[in-house]
């Protein structure tokens, strides 16, 4: 079973009907309904259980109620994809708004930290499961414009290297990908 934030288009949706392609159940969680029940359905036509769940991940009390759900379902998350990200504004890092900043932030790393903490947990517990955090080579080569997502992206690359470290040895991989 594969979790997938921002699964209801993208690069998201994309994830989520490979997986149920090599025979994976899905676990769609995004803000909006209306796409993430269009993949659902796509997934359920390939044969595969798709469950959906609502999440904002620039919400700590949506992450918390979106890991109690699964839990109380009895889901054993064997991987987890975080894919879910924004980037609302453009602007050089001299004229950034501070709630723009934070909202970046709080969504493209914070909400992974948190999700991935409420997920990894179960991981650990049966010694197996994957992290997958989708960061972007905004990560590593910066942008005009784009500092707060470039920086946001380059703290998810560090911050799956550091799940790398302590998650390993508990027989959890966690790998990152840097579309662009």
């Amino acid at each position: 079973t594969a979790l997938v934030t921002g699964a209801s288009r993208g690069i998201g949706r994309a994830i989520a009907i490979g997986f149920a392609e090599y025979g994976a159940d899905l676990v769609l969680a995004a803000r909006k309904r209306e796409g993430r029940d269009h993949v659902a359905s796509e997934i359920e036509a390939l044969g595969r259980r798709a469950t959906v769940m609502t999440v904002n991940v620039s919400q700590p009390d949506s992450i918390l109620e979106l890991t109690v759900d699964v839990e109380r379902r009895g889901l054993a998350i064997d991987v987890l994809v975080n894919n879910a990200a924004t980037n609302p504004v453009m602007a050089d890092l001299i004229d950034l708004d501070l709630d723009a900043w934070r909202k970046v932030l709080d969504t493209n790393v914070t909400g992974i930290f948190l999700l991935t903490r409420g997920i990894a947990r179960g991981m650990v517990s049966r010694r197996r499961g994957s992290i997958i955090n989708i960061a972007s080579n905004g990560g590593l080569v910066p942008a005009p414009g784009l500092g707060a997502y470039c920086t946001s992206k380059a703290a998810v690359i560090h911050l799956t290297r550091c799940m790398a470290v302590e998650l390993g040895p508990k027989g959890v991989r966690a790998n990152c990908i840097a579309p662009g």
